[in-house]
C-alpha cells in the first residue's frame, strides 16, 4: 500500500484485545483513504543514488548513478455522479525500480566449464564479457482502486481492489562471477475487499466484511524448463569449483511455482450497552487454497543427456494441493468505572490443516517390506486433527494522580506456523543419513503467554515518560525430531519441542512539539533465550553429528540495549526530521582457534559488535502559479556505517594455501560477502505535487 493512500496506520504490541488474533508479538491496522468531496490530483516522483566511500567492498559503486532507484506515484481521487447516486472514488498506482548496491561480473557464462584435476594446470573457460550486473535488482507495479456509497445516512459501502506486481533476485556470492546463474524471483497479489458498515443507533454499529485474496509466486531462471539457457547450463562439468573459488558456469535449475487464494468473512458488531460496558463481539472464517510445485530440471546419463522434468512420483518433484480452514470468534469488554478502565476479552480460534500425516515413522513413504506389503491409504495416513485454543486477554488501567497512571496486561496468544513447514515433502520421501526433512501437518500452534505492567507519568507539561516492564513465555516453537525407517535411512520432521521466553523492560520518552521542536525516544532491554533458534536446528546439528543444546541459550535475534530516538524540527514551509538506532550485536556460534569451525557447544556465546544508524529527511513547500509542490530529500545511513566484525580474518596459512588459486581470484573477496554488509549511504531526492 502506498503511503499516500494511508489514512491511518496503528501498531498495536503488547497484549493486544481479543479481537485481533493469529500473531504472537504485534498488529499493523491500516485504513486507507476515501475518496473526497472534491477532485484532488497528486504526483510524487523521486530518484536516488548511493554515495558511499567503501568501494572497496561495492567496487561498482565508485561513480554515483542518482537514477539507481527510480519512483513514480499517481492519484486521483473525487465525487462521481452515477444513476443519480454520489459515489466518492479514489484510485492510485505506483511503479519502482532499482538496480540495489550488490553487483556481479559476467566473467562466465552459464555454459562455460572448468577442469581443476591437474593442479597447476587448469582449465577454465570464461566467455563472459566481464560487464557488471546488479545481483538484488527489485521492480515493482501497484495499483488501488477504492469506491465508497452511503445510500442512507446509517449505511456506507465501500470496495477496495489493490494489485501487486514484482520481480526481484536474491545475491549469491558464490555465484558473483556467474550472475546468470541465479533465479528471478516473480510475485503477484490481487485484493479484493468490500466492507458494509450499519449503524443501528447511536449506541450501535455492526460490520460485515468480505474479502478474496490471490498470491502467486514463482522462481526460475527461465519460466521454459526446455529453454537454452538449461541446456548450456546443465552438463557434468558445471559449476565447477575449487575452495575458496567462485564457481565456474552452470545455471539453477530449480522451479517453484505457487498459488494460493483466500476468502475471508468477518462480521463485528460494536455496542456502548451502558455509561460503563462497551461491548464489541465477531466471528471470522476463512478458507484457504494452496498449490505448490517444485522440481529441477536433470540432464544426465539416465535422461540420455536431455532436458528432462523428473517424474511427479520422484523426490525431485513435488506437488501438494491443500485447503485449510481457519475460524475465530471473539467478545470483548471495555469497563470504565469512575477512574478505572478494564478491557477483558476471549478470543477462540480453530484451524483445520485438512491434510494427512504417516501413521508410522519406521515407513512414512509407505513402501514394501519384508514384513508386509504396501499399505492402502487410510491404514498408512491419518487426517491431521484440528487445533484449538481459547485465549483470555486482560487489560486494565488506573491514575495515580493527576498527571500519572499505571497499566498491566496478560493475555493468551495462538498462531499456526507457516504452511510450508505444514506441508513441505508431501509425499513423505526419505533416503539417506539426514538428507530428508519432511512436513508435519500435525503441528500445533505456537503459544505465547505474555504478562506486562507499566507506568505513564507526565513529568512536565511537554514531557511524558513511559515505563514497561514484560515477559513473553512462547510454547510449542516449531522444532525437530529425527527418525529412522525400516531400512536404516535417517530423517526430521517438524515437530512441537522448541521453547523460549523474553522479558525485558522498555523506557519512551515523548517530547511533545514546543515551538518549532518535537522528539521521542525510545530504550529497550531485552533478553530472549530458547533452545534453538532455526526450527532445523536438531536435525541439522545430527547431519554434522553434532549434539544439540538442551539447556536455554540466546535466540538469534537477542539484542540486550536497543536505542532509537526521532527527531523534528518543523517551520511553517519546511521541517527536518531524523531517525537514528542503535542496538548492542546479536549472538553468533565462536569457531574454534585452531580450525575455525563452528563450536556447537558455544552455541551463540559470542556477540557481534553493536551498530548505530541514522536516516534524515527534509522538505520545503514552495508556492507556484496556484500549485504548491514539495520538495524532498531523504539520506539514508547518513554515516555509511559498516560492519567491522563481518570482515575475514585471514592468516599467513590461509594466504599461502591460496596463493595458486589467485589467478581466479583474491581469497579475501571471496570470504568477504558484501550482502553481510549494511546497505551504503542512500541519497533519495523528490518532487510531490498535489492538485
Amino acid at each position: 500500500i502506498q503511503n499516500s493512500n494511508i489514512q491511518e496506520l496503528q501498531i498495536i504490541s503488547g497484549t493486544f484485545n481479543a479481537e485481533y488474533g493469529r500473531a504472537l508479538s504485534g498488529i499493523i491496522n491500516i485504513v486507507t483513504k476515501d475518496g473526497g468531496d472534491k477532485t484532488d490530483i497528486s504526483l510524487t516522483a523521486s530518484t536516488a543514488g548511493f554515495v558511499t566511500s567503501r568501494t572497496e567492498v561495492f567496487p561498482h559503486l565508485t561513480k554515483v548513478n542518482p537514477f539507481n532507484q527510480k519512483y513514480v506515484e499517481a492519484a486521483l481521487s473525487g465525487p462521481i455522479s452515477l444513476l443519480g447516486e454520489k459515489i466518492n472514488y479514489r484510485v492510485s498506482a505506483r511503479f519502482r525500480k532499482d538496480e540495489n548496491w550488490l553487483y556481479g561480473r559476467r566473467v562466465y557464462l552459464p555454459s562455460d566449464t572448468a577442469n581443476f584435476n591437474r593442479p597447476p594446470n587448469w582449465i577454465v573457460q570464461h566467455s563472459g564479457d566481464s560487464a557488471d550486473v546488479p545481483m538484488n535488482p527489485f521492480e515493482a507495479v501497484s495499483g488501488m482502486a477504492k469506491i465508497s456509497y452511503r445510500p442512507m445516512t446509517n449505511l456506507n459501502a465501500t470496495y477496495s481492489l489493490i494489485v501487486d506486481r514484482s520481480q526481484n533476485k536474491s545475491y549469491s556470492h558464490a555465484y558473483k562471477y556467474t550472475p546468470d546463474y541465479t533465479r528471478n524471483l516473480y510475485s503477484f497479489s490481487l485484493n479484493h475487499l468490500a466492507v458494509l458498515t450499519h449503524t443501528l443507533s447511536a449506541s450501535t454499529f455492526h460490520e460485515l466484511k468480505i474479502s478474496y485474496e490471490t498470491y502467486s509466486r514463482e522462481e526460475h531462471a527461465s519460466d521454459n524448463p526446455f529453454d537454452p539457457i538449461y541446456d548450456a547450463g546443465i552438463h557434468p562439468l558445471a559449476q565447477s569449483s575449487l575452495q575458496d573459488v567462485f564457481v565456474v558456469g552452470g545455471v539453477d535449475p530449480r522451479f517453484l511455482d505457487r498459488k494460493s487464494s483466500t476468502a475471508a468473512i468477518k462480521y463485528e458488531i460494536t455496542s456502548q450497552f451502558n455509561q460503563y460496558n462497551m461491548i464489541k463481539a465477531g466471528a471470522e472464517y476463512r478458507l484457504l487454497d494452496i498449490k505448490e510445485e517444485t522440481f529441477s530440471v536433470v540432464k544426465n546419463e539416465q535422461s540420455k543427456w536431455q532436458l528432462t522434468i523428473p517424474d511427479i512420483s520422484s523426490s525431485a518433484h513435488n506437488y501438494y494441493h491443500k485447503k485449510p480452514i481457519e475460524a475465530a470468534a471473539y467478545i470483548q469488554d471495555k469497563i470504565e468505572i469512575s477512574d478505572l478502565i478494564v478491557n477483558a476479552g476471549v478470543r477462540f480460534d480453530y484451524f483445520d490443516a485438512s491434510s494427512k500425516v504417516p501413521v508410522s515413522m519406521i515407513d512414512p513413504h509407505n513402501d514394501d517390506t519384508l514384513t508386509h506389503a504396501k499399505y492402502t491409504e487410510d491404514q498408512a495416513y491419518r487426517n491431521a486433527t484440528a487445533k484449538m485454543q481459547i485465549s483470555p486477554r486482560l487489560g486494565l488501567a488506573f491514575p495515580i494522580s493527576d498527571n500519572g497512571s499505571i497499566h498491566a496486561s496478560y493475555g493468551h496468544f495462538f498462531q499456526m506456523p507457516e504452511y510450508q513447514r505444514l506441508y513441505e515433502n508431501p509425499e513423505f520421501e526419505v533416503n539417506g543419513r539426514f538428507q530428508s526433512f519432511i512436513g508435519n501437518a500435525d503441528l500445533d500452534a505456537q503459544r505465547t503467554v505474555t504478562y506486562e505492567i507499566g507506568l505513564q507519568q507526565r513529568i512536565a507539561e511537554n514531557l511524558v515518560l513511559d515505563a514497561t516492564c514484560f515477559y513473553k513465555d512462547i510454547r510449542n516453537l516449531a522444532g525437530s525430531s529425527l527418525f529412522q525407517t525400516f531400512d536404516l535411512d535417517q530423517y526430521g520432521q517438524y515437530s512441537n519441542r522448541d521453547y523460549g521466553n523474553a522479558w525485558g523492560i522498555t523506557l519512551s520518552l515523548d517530547i511533545l512539539k514546543t515551538g518549532m521542536f518535537s522528539a521521542n525516544v525510545d530504550y529497550t532491554y531485552q533478553v530472549a533465550e530458547g533452545n534453538g533458534s532455526d526450527p532445523r536446528q536438531a536435525f541439522l546439528d545430527a547431519q554434522n553429528r553434532d549434539e544439540s543444546t538442551k539447556s536455554l541459550v540466546p535466540l538469534d535475534w537477542d539484542q540486550r540495549n536497543v536505542l532509537n530516538a526521532v527527531l523534528s524540527v518543523e517551520g511553517e514551509t519546511w521541517g527536518v526530521k531524523s531517525i537514528s538506532h542503535y542496538a548492542t550485536g546479536t549472538p553468533y556460534d565462536p569457531a574454534t582457534t585452531f580450525d575455525q569451525q563452528r563450536n556447537i557447544q558455544l552455541m551463540n556465546q559470542g556477540r557481534r559488535r553493536g551498530e548505530f544508524n541514522m536516516d534524515l529527511n527534509f522538505y520545503q513547500h514552495f508556492s507556484l502559479l496556484g500549485i504548491r509542490p514539495t520538495l524532498f530529500v531523504s539520506v539514508y545511513n547518513v554515516f555509511d556505517a559498516q560492519r567491522i566484525d563481518s570482515r575475514p580474518e585471514l592468516s599467513s596459512v590461509d594466504l599461502e594455501s591460496h596463493e595458486t588459486r589467485a589467478v581466479l581470484n583474491s581469497l579475501y573477496e571471496y570470504r568477504f560477502n558484501p550482502a553481510s554488509q549494511p546497505r551504503p549511504r542512500l541519497i533519495r531526492v523528490g518532487i510531490e505535487i498535489g492538485l
